[in-house]
C-alpha cells in the first residue's frame, strides 16, 4: 500500500509537471513560417527589383511590403541540431504574427551568424504592435526589447507608443534604467526620449545562445536577458488623435535589421495573475 500510495504520488507530481508544460505554446512549429507574415522595407540599390521604382540616384523610393521575401530574408534552417527561423539581415522589415497576445510570457534563444557589411549585428522583438508597417515607421507602433551586439535589453519606444520607464540621464539624448529614480516617459517624439539603456549586460557571446524573455501584464513589461531583469515599463500607451490609451496587447515582431541572427526556443504562456518580475504599480 505504501508503495501504491508513492506511486500515485509520483504519478500526480507528473501530472502537474505536464501541465505545466502544457500551458507554453509554440510559436515556431520547426517546419515553416506559418502563424507570421513578412513585411520587408526598401531594398539596398545593388538589388534588382525591376517593378520597384527608384530615384534619379538609383536609390528605391518605396518598400517591398508584405509577402514579397523572394530573397529568404525570413527562412528556416537547421543550426546545432536544432530547427530555427533564420533572419538573414539582407532587407530591413519584420516578421509579425498573425495574432495578437496580452498577459503573457515570452522566450526564446537567439545567436548571430554573419554580420553585416558595417556595423553591429542587430534585430530585436518588437511587441504590443499595432497598425502596419510603413516606411517611416517600419516597426509599427509598439515596444522594442532590443538584441544588438552589446545592448541586449535596451528599450526603444516605435510609432505611436507611449511608456514610463524608472531611468536617469546618461548622455545628451539616452537615459539607463535605474528601479530607483523617478519615472521618465518614452515616446518616438522629439524632444521626448525615445531610447532607454538596461541596466546590465549579461548577454553571451555572439557565437553562443542568448536567452531573451520578455513578461507583460496590465501596462507593466519586464525585459530579461539570460535570466536577469535588465528593464522594466509601465504604463503602456499608444498616443492617437484623440489622446493617449492603454496598449496592453499586440502582435510580435522579430526585427530583421542588420547581420544575420537564428532564433529558437521561441514560445508563449498565458498569464492570469500578476508575475513576480513586475511589481504592483
Amino acid at each position: 500500500m505504501r508503495r501504491y500510495g508513492l506511486f500515485a504520488l509520483l504519478l500526480a507530481s507528473l501530472g502537474v509537471a505536464r501541465l505545466s508544460a502544457a500551458d507554453w505554446s509554440p510559436l515556431f512549429n520547426g517546419r515553416d513560417l506559418t502563424g507570421w507574415r513578412a513585411w520587408l522595407g526598401r531594398p539596398p540599390a545593388d538589388l534588382d527589383i525591376p517593378d520597384l521604382p527608384r530615384d534619379t540616384k538609383g536609390k528605391y523610393t518605396e518598400a517591398l511590403g508584405y509577402d514579397r521575401d523572394t530573397y529568404n530574408v525570413f527562412s528556416v534552417a537547421t543550426i546545432d541540431g536544432a530547427p530555427v527561423i533564420r533572419i538573414s539581415g539582407r532587407i530591413g522589415g519584420g516578421l509579425t504574427s498573425d495574432k495578437s497576445y496580452g498577459n503573457y510570457r515570452l522566450r526564446l534563444r537567439y545567436k548571430w551568424g554573419a554580420p553585416p557589411a558595417k556595423g553591429r549585428s542587430n534585430s530585436g522583438i518588437v511587441y504590443h504592435v499595432t497598425g502596419d508597417p510603413t516606411l517611416a515607421q517600419p516597426w509599427g507602433s509598439g515596444h522594442e526589447f532590443q538584441a544588438r551586439v552589446g545592448e541586449a535589453g535596451d528599450y526603444w519606444c516605435q510609432g505611436q507608443a507611449l511608456a514610463d520607464i524608472p531611468a536617469r540621464p546618461l548622455r545628451e539624448k539616452d537615459y539607463v534604467y535605474d528601479p530607483a529614480a523617478p519615472a521618465v516617459t518614452f515616446a518616438n517624439q522629439a524632444p521626448i526620449p525615445r531610447h532607454c539603456a538596461k541596466s546590465a549586460t549579461p548577454e553571451s557571446p555572439p557565437n553562443e545562445w542568448t536567452a531573451l524573455e520578455l513578461v507583460c501584464y496590465e501596462g507593466q513589461s519586464a525585459q530579461l536577458v539570460n535570466g536577469q531583469v535588465v528593464l522594466r515599463i509601465s504604463r503602456s500607451q499608444r498616443q492617437t488623435p484623440a489622446g493617449p490609451v492603454p496598449m496592453n496587447s499586440g502582435r510580435l515582431m522579430l526585427q530583421s535589421e542588420g547581420g544575420e541572427v537564428f532564433i529558437r526556443d521561441l514560445e508563449i504562456e498565458p498569464l492570469t495573475k500578476r508575475p513576480a518580475e513586475l511589481p504592483v504599480p
